[in-house]
């Protein structure tokens, strides 16, 4: 399902019940791009008001009215998320006002991306997460036998490689 996740500097939010509301499901659309855009945009707008407001409350005058500000950095159609803090994985669209036209694969925290793994599990954990995160923006959901059993066949690779004394 489309859920389309954005994120500031210091919040991140989702417009899925928007995106759901108007299109009647969460289907990758350009319909629903859109009203993501749009939610966006009022939150930002929103935003804005706010910490002048709250500028406003601490005597700030002319200038330094707005000195404080935000701007949306990242659209990410799919986010997969963790009990770990700071650690996720999703597919960016937009980073900084740019339209990616190949959606750019992230993986956040070290141990989704591990220094202390072999370089072929690491290599399979991407592939993983890229395949699942595609997985759900072309079909719209995931095949959990499928993924169940490529993570089977790869561990049973581990150990036969491991019990053959190939490392």
């Amino acid at each position: 399902k489309a859920i389309g996740l954005s994120d500031t500097d210091s919040i991140i939010f989702t417009t899925k019940s928007w995106v759901k509301w108007f299109n009647g499901d969460l289907k990758f659309t350009k319909r629903a791009y859109s009203m993501n855009a749009l939610m966006v945009y009022f939150l930002t707008k929103a935003t804005i008001y706010l910490q002048y407001r709250v500028s406003e409350t601490f005597n700030a005058v002319g200038k330094d009215l707005l000195t404080m500000s935000m701007k949306n950095e990242f659209m990410m159609p799919v986010v997969i998320t963790t009990s770990a803090k700071k650690h996720y994985c999703s597919l960016l669209k937009i980073q900084e006002g740019v339209v990616y036209a190949k959606p750019r694969l992230d993986i956040k925290g070290v141990g989704l991306r591990g220094r202390s793994i072999s370089t072929a599990t690491t290599n399979y954990v991407t592939w993983f997460i890229e395949s699942t995160l595609y997985d759900v923006t072309n079909n719209g959901e995931i095949d959990p036998t499928e993924k169940i059993l490529a993570v089977l066949r790869y561990e049973r690779m581990v150990y036969d490689s491991l019990t053959s004394g190939n490392t």
